[in-house]
């Protein structure tokens, strides 16, 4: 896990709140915490906000079992305009049991707005399924311009999810989105999903890198991928492709053809056979 935030030493300038909590009282803030419950992560934002005297940039959760919807619950109601959480810039949540709810209280906070600022989101090995698309949908339907690492992989995500994923990839609504991670056990995405993000690929011109599963694909997405890849005109800027258990990367010096190197390798006999 990263360290906690340790800004220059001034007098009354930090303030300790519970085990392991950290904020930086001149500016920017980073929170991180472990063992932590639903009841003790609501405790601990009330405090915070009291005097609010600072946002908090950083939320940093990971490795967390025991925090679940109830607390994600708690989380987003502080990420509303003006709130605790406006103004955050990195959300992890991995090893939490955030859950189909939590994501649908996580939508509504980005409905309202509260994640504008958000540049990274981890949600990886969160107990989440399709639930995920609400998130997507919502984050797609409010903006999140920041955004540029989604992480969601390890998760029980299906085509409902993989595809509102695609949208919002594809959508433009978050036009930084550089980092996509959907890989790991036991995600479930099928073919649907596959060729949703496909055309997404062919879209998302800032993507760089993307992680899908090892044995979720037929040969068709395969074929859509590279297809994507190597349509004209394309302006792609994938360099990095995990699909099928197969890595496809390009050197920083290729970068400016690297769409052209990895459709052709798929096309070349990446695809897997008898699907």
């Amino acid at each position: 896990l990263p360290t906690v935030f340790s800004p220059p030493r001034r007098t009354g300038a930090l303030s300790h709140i519970g085990k392991g909590w950290r904020k930086d009282l001149n500016g920017q803030a980073r929170l991180q915490s472990e063992d932590m419950t639903d009841g003790m992560l609501s405790l601990a934002l009330g405090q915070l906000a009291k005097p609010a005297t600072s946002r908090v940039h950083e939320l940093l959760l990971d490795g967390n079992p025991r925090l679940t919807h109830a607390g994600i619950n708690a989380l987003s109601s502080v990420m509303r305009p003006r709130a605790l959480l406006s103004e955050l810039h990195i959300l992890t949540l991995r090893g939490t049991r955030v859950g189909d709810e939590g994501c649908a209280h996580l939508a509504a906070a980005a409905a309202a707005g509260g994640c504008e600022h958000l540049r990274e989101l981890v949600l990886a090995e969160a107990d989440i399924g399709d639930g995920i698309a609400a998130l997507a949908d919502a984050l797609c339907e409010a903006g999140c311009p920041q955004l540029a690492e989604l992480e969601c992989g390890d998760n029980r995500i299906g085509d409902a999810g993989g595809v509102a994923i695609a949208q919002l990839l594809g959508s433009g609504r978050a036009p930084r989105l550089r980092q996509l991670y959907l890989d790991g056990h036991p995600m479930a995405l099928g073919d649907a999903a596959g060729l949703a993000l496909a055309d997404a690929v062919a879209l998302a011109t800032q993507l760089e890198r993307l992680h899908l599963p090892k044995h979720c694909f037929g040969a068709a997405v395969f074929r859509a991928m590279a297809a994507a890849l190597l349509c004209q005109p394309c302006t792609s800027q994938l360099r990095v492709l995990l699909l099928g258990g197969c890595r496809y990367s390009v050197e920083p010096a290729e970068h400016a053809a690297a769409n052209t190197a990895i459709g052709e390798a798929l096309a070349r006999g990446a695809m897997p056979r008898g699907r």
